[in-house]
């Protein structure tokens, strides 16, 4: 499996790296790495720590609908053209939040880095992968995605370097030059003919499924039914995950854990990250995604059970390492279902909305956690209902698998899909 995968980006390497390094430098618009960034803030603007979230809130709900919009130009644009402005603007934004001293221009610059860091530049390296490639499809996508767990092993302790010698805003300088001298440059790759070969020994599937030659648009998307039941475990994963790192420092001293303890929770989040992103991508070349769709958010599951029974210090590095498992299968199963279920036709328009959804979920996770948080509503109370939602979503992602389902449409899809799902005929 090893060689395969070895062959495949040494065969398209240019066409890889570059999709490694949009996944790998989207961190610095992710919120793991705005959390480090967030005290010296708030203390330098004299904001609260709910109204630092507001403003976070607002820019990334924007961001979500700025995505929806400028999300399928890739499809009216060259390539290469679209990922150099995706990398100038957050270059742009970087810059400007370094020289933020009003709340304007904070809330312009956080925009641009969440729009241009967590939306675009993800949303640009999946589709492309997706698009050029078929027969290895799922090998490609877990490559590509490798950037991101590196961002989190390797960006949140370089950025917390640099905050702790030089300070908040030189750190973010100096980010926005390291983009601006690496990221640009490799984008001049894509420039080129790359021509994708995936041809090798071992790699035809065993189940080639049947990819959609219907042309999607927005509106016939909502009508569908399986819209619905994928978006759904999308936007759950999303809200997990940020509330995860949004709220980990005060559930981490619950245990507790030191401010080091944290910081090394990270890397086993990454390798979490790392190892499912390349099983679930050799899976499915081989079986259709439905198949294992339902399956991918068991781990975070199993990460909030250990948060919320087991009290020793170190519980930490486990619960970290089980939300990486599903974050890693997650990214790797929303691009390949989506393609499966929808075909490559409008691929970019469709991944759109996926990553709009993703996108406002991060904005709605801390949100909603902090105000029930400050209504007295507990931790435990809060992730035992997150995994009655997570077993309501495995269960109806299984109806993914049924052929009837796969044509349905209603002008009342959302209520008709409960309804379906719920009452057995």
């Amino acid at each position: 499996m090893e060689m395969i995968y070895f062959r495949l980006f040494y065969s398209n390497k240019k066409l890889l790296f570059v999709a490694i390094l949009l996944t790998f430098f989207a961190g610095f618009g992710k919120t793991f790495l705005f959390s480090l960034y967030i005290p010296d803030m708030i203390q330098e603007f004299q904001l609260s720590t709910t109204g630092f979230a507001l403003i976070y809130s607002v820019a990334t709900i924007t961001s979500g609908i700025l995505v929806f919009y400028l999300g399928k130009l890739i499809d009216q644009t060259k390539i290469f053209t679209y990922t150099l402005w995706v990398a100038i603007g957050l270059v742009i934004s970087c810059c400007l939040l370094s020289f933020s001293y009003n709340l304007v221009f904070l809330f312009i610059a956080v925009l641009g880095m969440r729009l241009s860091g967590q939306g675009l530049m993800n949303h640009t390296s999946l589709t492309i992968i997706s698009q050029r490639f078929k027969r290895c499809r799922g090998k490609a996508l877990s490559l590509a995605i490798i950037g991101t767990p590196l961002g989190e092993a390797i960006l949140p302790l370089v950025v917390a370097w640099g905050v702790h010698h030089y300070g908040w805003r030189p750190a973010i300088f100096y980010s926005s030059m390291v983009l601006a001298l690496v990221l640009i440059p490799a984008i001049f790759l894509l420039k080129q003919k790359n021509k994708v070969f995936e041809k090798f020994p071992g790699t035809k599937p065993k189940v080639k499924p049947q990819l959609s030659n219907k042309k999607w648009t927005i509106k016939k998307l909502f009508k569908d039914q399986r819209f619905y039941i994928v978006a759904f475990p999308v936007f759950l994963l999303a809200f997990l995950v940020t509330t995860l790192m949004f709220f980990l420092v005060p559930i981490a001293k619950s245990k507790n854990c030191s401010p080091e303890l944290i910081a090394f929770a990270f890397p086993f989040f990454a390798s979490g990250n790392f190892i499912s992103t390349f099983f679930t991508g050799n899976i499915l070349d081989k079986i259709s995604s439905t198949k294992i769709f339902p399956y991918f958010l068991w781990p975070f599951a199993m990460c909030i059970i250990t948060l919320l029974y087991i009290n020793h210090p170190y519980a930490i590095f486990a619960a970290m390492f089980f939300a990486g498992v599903s974050v890693g299968s997650g990214i790797t199963l929303e691009s390949c279902i989506i393609a499966e279920i929808y075909g490559l036709k409008s691929l970019a328009n469709l991944k759109s909305v996926f990553t709009s959804v993703n996108i406002l979920s991060t904005a709605i996770g801390p949100l909603i956690t902090g105000i029930l948080l400050d209504i007295g509503i507990t931790f435990h109370l809060i992730f035992s209902v997150l995994i009655l939602l997570i077993g309501l979503a495995s269960l109806l992602s299984f109806k993914l698998q049924d052929e009837k389902i796969q044509l349905s449409f209603s002008k009342f899809a959302p209520i008709k899909t409960v309804k379906k799902l719920l009452i057995h005929k």
